[in-house]
């Protein structure tokens, strides 16, 4: 028997891998999101200048760690997340050296932003949540820019 070669979602550890061309289409989305919003940053004088990302494929209430590299103490900081078009609702949470929650963003939107004024040197926790998902899982992706 021959296999029509669709795999929808494939669920491993909690996390929902999509085919390649399924993947491709909600990467480019979320690309897209991120241009016109480094766009409009540009346009409204904004000097973003990216640092780190991260994306992961979640289902529905499952999130994702990430780690920054070594943020300059004194800097500010933008913490920006996008999910693809199956996603009505992400949330993101940003920790400091130690643990602590510096900020997060629950507004029950599908674009986390959460501002983070570097007091300390340091590597700096995020989390993105993924909320709501109409599709097995949904793409989520998160960019740090250091915001000058």
């Amino acid at each position: 028997m021959k296999s029509r070669g669709i795999l929808t979602c494939l669920v491993i550890a909690g996390a929902c891998v999509a085919s390649p061309a399924m993947a491709q289409d909600r990467a480019a989305d979320v690309e897209r999101r991120f241009s016109a919003f480094e766009a409009n940053s540009r346009q409204e004088g904004r000097n973003l200048t990216r640092v780190t990302r991260g994306a992961a494929s979640l289902r529905q209430d499952r999130w994702q760690s990430f780690v920054t590299p070594p943020l300059s103490a004194g800097a500010n900081y933008l913490f920006v997340g996008y999910c693809d078009q199956h996603c009505t609702n992400a949330g993101l949470e940003v920790t400091g050296m130690w643990g602590q929650v510096v900020g997060s963003d629950f507004l029950g939107d599908a674009n986390p932003i959460v501002s983070v004024p570097s007091t300390e040197a340091g590597a700096y926790g995020f989390r993105g949540i993924m909320k709501e998902c109409s599709q097995g899982a949904c793409l989520m992706e998160v960019r740090v820019y250091r915001w000058d």
